[in-house]
């Protein structure tokens, strides 16, 4: 009779380049034929949409590299007890890309902050050319 209560778990050191590819291949695919979709639409793409979908492009790939990181080692499992093994691994796993995730976030603010103090900075000079504009009419 097979146990069956006791949950499967997955490998994930057999996960290789090769199903990475496909993943990646996957997601591809789904985003070009959401494009292709688009650019078929009879309402023409306006170039911001066109800059935004390459912007969501590059934020769904810095997760998806965060997923694909080698996993993390996980220490402390007990012998004979799959289910605190398994629990153990999730934490371990879950504070990986919790740390993974902090990164990505820490660096979006500081590209932001940096875009910030950009636009800080055009403001002058967007004000005297609307100036000048408004006195050469």
């Amino acid at each position: 009779m097979s146990d069956s209560s006791t949950p499967s778990t997955i490998d994930l050191t057999d996960f290789t380049v090769w199903d990475a590819t496909n993943v990646l291949e996957y997601a591809t695919s789904h985003f070009a034929a959401i494009w292709i979709a688009c650019d078929q639409s009879h309402v023409p793409p306006m170039p911001a949409y066109k800059a935004s979908f390459v912007q969501h492009l590059q934020w769904e790939a810095d997760p998806m590299g965060a997923m694909l990181l080698p996993c993390p080692v996980v220490t402390g499992q007990v012998e004979g007890d799959p289910l605190l093994n398994q629990i153990l691994a999730v934490r371990v796993h879950i504070q990986h890309l919790s740390d993974a995730l902090a990164s990505m976030l820490e660096e979006k603010i500081q590209m932001a902050t940096m875009a910030a103090l950009t636009m800080s900075q055009l403001e002058g000079p967007m004000g005297e050319l609307e100036e000048a504009l408004s006195n050469s009419c």
